[in-house]
């Protein structure tokens, strides 16, 4: 079961790098894709649309760990945060982030509120007992839209989910809110 999330994510890579997608589905035959990207141009880590500036310094910035179990997901969202001027790095699970998480140092986690064996909820209270006031530290993500779940953790601790799938946008100003509220806190 997929998250909807994928399709989404690569295009706004794609587009970040200064390229593009081309599709051609026939029925009864499939689609198939094809990504063009340029090689080595100088705009190629500029997401798209962004002009060539120094970024504001109301803007904050911030290291970054990424929690998702699809890898290719964590990249993903680790590629666009770096083309924000972010530091972002993946982690495989909940608990690789906790280890990590106890040796160094991070504004802010983006985790996936289900990924198998430690997920987001459990990483959260994991993290509110080493730091406690951590819900500034915290944007979870999901695919989760029916059961109403999220929507309670987020009211019950305070903490901001982000409904997959999610655009690059939605996610550079969910992490920007993020880090204004942890710098605030």
């Amino acid at each position: 079961i997929g998250t909807g999330l994928g399709l989404s994510l690569v295009e706004g890579a794609v587009a970040a790098h200064g390229g593009s997608i081309v599709f051609e589905s026939e029925e009864g035959r499939g689609t198939r894709f094809r990504v063009e990207l340029p090689v080595g141009t100088e705009g190629a880590l500029r997401p798209a649309g962004a002009t060539s500036r120094e970024p504001e310094q109301d803007e904050a910035k911030g290291r970054i760990l990424v929690v998702d179990d699809e890898e290719a997901v964590a990249r993903l969202i680790c590629e666009a945060l770096e083309a924000e001027g972010d530091v972002a790095e993946p982690a495989r699970n909940g608990r690789e982030a906790i280890e990590r998480l106890r040796r160094e140092e991070f504004d802010l986690v983006v985790a996936d509120l289900r990924m198998p064996g430690m997920g987001g909820t459990a990483l959260y209270d994991e993290l509110e007992r080493m730091r406690p006031g951590a819900a500034p530290r915290m944007l979870l993500t999901t695919g989760d839209t029916l059961s109403g779940e999220p929507e309670q953790l987020a009211s019950r601790k305070g903490l901001s989910v982000l409904m997959k799938p999610f655009d690059l946008d939605e996610l550079r100003r969910a992490v920007r809110s993020r880090l204004g509220a942890r710098r605030e806190a």
